[in-house]
């Protein structure tokens, strides 16, 4: 039947845990009380797996999934809305025309949602980074596709409702990829763009925002270390500028 298991996790506001995943090729959330027990959980036969969630009042949850998955293309997305009970009740097509894949979701200061990953122009098969901003209830407020091979992977949330996107691009010839950091404003302005790494395979997973509006990022590397691959990390400024990098791994 596939391979099973949880990938994405939130907590609610009266502190149970909530998370997502694929079990026997469909989408599934599980919610569970503060030591672990299952209170319930749903499958979700819109999507094929379940790539991102967040809290929501109430105890509801915003639930991100991905169907029509390809092996040679992208799939979409969907988003869901699902009550304390685990009921869905709303549903929305991301993108509404075309292929897209959204890999990260999180919730904005005034209710809002954001969400990033990868878009399919039309008639095209390259792929572009791609963030989507929503009102409450999942309405498209703006959206941002770039014109280069990248993808994004990761979400920080600014005070402002400005985010800070991490992911990576492709370098010339399409070997070899860099990290990369996207900056928007709260109405969708890109404020900056930058790249890091060296003359390898570098790539950006994760991204968090410090109290003084610095970023951290987490990844892979293999430009340095002393492995074929290592695990990367990196601090930036709020202007985007290297601060410190380490890596860890083995030979």
């Amino acid at each position: 039947m596939g391979v099973n298991g949880l990938n994405a996790i939130a907590v609610l506001e009266d502190g149970s845990p909530v998370a997502g995943g694929v079990q026997d090729g469909a989408g599934w959330v599980v919610r569970l009380d503060s030591r672990g027990n299952r209170l319930w959980d749903v499958a979700l036969p819109q999507v094929e797996h379940v790539t991102a969630l967040v809290a929501l009042p109430a105890q509801r949850i915003a639930v991100l999934g991905t169907s029509e998955t390809s092996t040679v293309g992208l799939g979409i997305s969907r988003l869901l809305f699902l009550e304390s009970d685990g009921r869905a009740t709303a549903e929305k097509r991301l993108p509404t025309e075309g292929q897209g894949e959204l890999n990260a979701l999180a919730s904005l200061p005034d209710g809002g949602l954001i969400a990033a990953g990868r878009l399919s122009h039309s008639n095209s098969m390259d792929k572009h980074l791609w963030v989507v901003r929503m009102d409450s209830r999942g309405e498209i407020l703006w959206e941002y596709s770039s014109s280069q091979l990248d993808a994004g992977r990761a979400i920080a949330v600014f005070p402002d409702g400005g985010v800070a996107v991490g992911g990576y691009s492709w370098k010339d010839f399409l070997v070899d990829r860099e990290a990369t950091v996207w900056r928007f404003s709260a109405d969708g302005r890109l404020l900056w763009q930058r790249s890091y790494g060296g003359a390898g395979d570098d790539m950006g997973y994760g991204i968090a925002r410090l109290a003084d509006e610095s970023l951290v990022v987490v990844g892979m590397t293999s430009s340095q270390g002393a492995g074929k691959t290592d695990l990367w990390t990196f601090g930036l400024s709020p202007e985007g500028q290297p601060l410190w990098e380490a890596s860890f791994g083995s030979p």
